[in-house]
């Protein structure tokens, strides 16, 4: 009977144990990785943004009119978030591969696995942040070709604090033009 005591403790530890959830950066995201805070996630993004949108307009001679970041649902529920950076590179360059290997290069050199998937699409991933930069058909106005950027971070299920917190964020407007000219 004692040992039948003891066995059913010890499984009854490990469930309660599997089961519980610390708050903070030491909870398990699901993925068998540990949970991050929402600040550091978009601290994160606001970083790479930084270093590769000046980069990306240099590289193809172009600017950013307009980029703005904020944290997005993904998944199921208000909880699941990811933060999300929208834009759009107006280039002089009007060759699509051209433009892709120069992409292809502003983002090796910022330290993501890159591949370009078409003529017209450039993914490139790090940490499981991905950047996509694709030619939006061939679009031309007055001249300039028209190229959609997007990074999204990794999808996450946060608490709801956190998750509330979140949605009281504005959006962040990452310079006004973005150029290549430092």
């Amino acid at each position: 009977m004692r040992r039948v005591m003891v066995s059913v403790l010890g499984v009854l530890l490990l469930v309660s144990a599997c089961g519980s959830s610390g708050g903070g950066s030491d909870e398990d995201n699901g993925e068998g990785g540990k949970k991050v805070s929402y600040e550091s996630v978009k601290s994160s993004v606001d970083d790479l943004t930084a270093k590769i949108l000046p980069a990306l307009a240099s590289g193809l001679d172009g600017e950013f009119p307009l980029v703005r970041g904020k944290f997005t649902e993904c998944g199921v529920g208000p909880n699941n978030q990811k933060y999300s950076v929208r834009g759009e590179l107006h280039s002089q360059v009007d060759d699509n591969a051209e433009a892709a290997e120069s992409i292809r290069a502003v983002l090796t050199d910022a330290g993501l696995d890159v591949e370009i998937t078409d003529d017209q699409t450039v993914k490139g991933t790090i940490d499981g942040t991905d950047v996509v930069v694709l030619s939006s058909s061939g679009r031309s106005v007055g001249g300039v070709m028209i190229r959609s950027f997007s990074l999204d971070s990794e999808c996450q299920w946060y608490s709801e604090g956190d998750a509330e917190a979140m949605r009281k964020i504005a959006p962040n407007e990452y310079g006004s033009p973005v150029t290549g000219a430092s």
